[in-house]
């Protein structure tokens, strides 16, 4: 990309969501800075996450609504962004970014400091507990990096996703030779890093889940097995197992358990109690 193209990138975040009305006002408020333009797509949220979007979508015109009824189906409205002069930004419900930290960053995208690189990923602390502007909790690395940050414009499709930005089958434009990747933690720590997340991953993110809850699977799983997790649930209820996935113990909580005092991400609960409207 040349440099006067790479100076007139703009950032699209895309924000998928069901049934995140504990902390969906605040994922979306931390990111309006460093967007241009933000898409939220809303799968039959039956919680107060579609009354939140409506409100935070009436007061900031940049922000964009979409129903969608099938999760496989989110990434669709993400095509037409292929090949164009943007960096599209995938945040969740339960993803809380450092407000003023990710701004400076992404000041540097839109100048084309890293227009060859097609994904970033930043520094990420799974938390499992919070108190007031102390977190517990995972660091990714050495956990798993859930960031999803791709520059669109080095694309000439993509297509076939099974959710938004996840999987499916990528072609390259002519001249760009791999899918270059940078992990800003390989270079920094949590505490100075310039792009950092707190990924809820272990709290209830909905005032409809149980007291029990347990991490959640990607909206596309849930729906694909909805019945087989809930039976494998039950039954690990029976013989005493754990009832969380596995795969998010494992890919989650890796190392120590860590201890982080910031008050930067201004991470806020909404309030409770919350009732889905009738």
């Amino acid at each position: 990309m040349d440099s006067k193209a790479a100076k007139n990138m703009k950032v699209l975040g895309v924000v998928l969501v069901h049934n995140e009305d504990l902390f969906v006002r605040c994922a979306v408020e931390n990111i309006l800075p460093c967007c241009d333009e933000v898409l939220i797509l809303n799968h039959r949220s039956t919680d107060n996450t579609e009354r939140i979007i409506q409100e935070l979508a009436a007061a900031e015109s940049k922000i964009r609504l979409l129903e969608i009824d099938d999760p496989t189906r989110s990434h669709e409205p993400l095509e037409e962004y292929v090949g164009r002069d943007y960096w599209v930004f995938g945040v969740d419900g339960d993803e809380i970014y450092d407000p003023v930290r990710t701004v400076a960053f992404f000041h540097s995208l839109r100048e084309g400091r890293y227009s060859g690189v097609f994904q970033i990923r930043g520094n990420v602390l799974h938390v499992d507990e919070v108190e007031g502007s102390t977190f517990h909790g995972y660091l990714a690395p050495p956990g798993r990096a859930m960031n999803k940050l791709y520059n669109f414009s080095l694309l000439k499709s993509w297509t076939g996703c099974f959710e938004r930005l996840h999987g499916g089958e990528r072609v390259l434009k002519d001249g760009v030779e791999t899918e270059k990747r940078l992990a800003v933690s390989d270079d920094h720590d949590f505490a100075v890093s310039p792009f950092r997340c707190l990924h809820l991953v272990f709290l209830r993110r909905s005032s409809l889940d149980p007291d029990d809850f347990v991490p959640r699977l990607n909206i596309a799983d849930q729906v694909s097995a909805r019945w087989s997790v809930r039976i494998s649930r039950y039954l690990r209820r029976i013989f005493g197992l754990p009832v969380a996935s596995p795969g998010k113990l494992a890919n989650y909580r890796v190392g120590d358990r860590e201890r982080i005092e910031d008050g930067s991400f201004r991470l806020q609960k909404e309030e409770l109690p919350l009732q889905a409207d009738a």
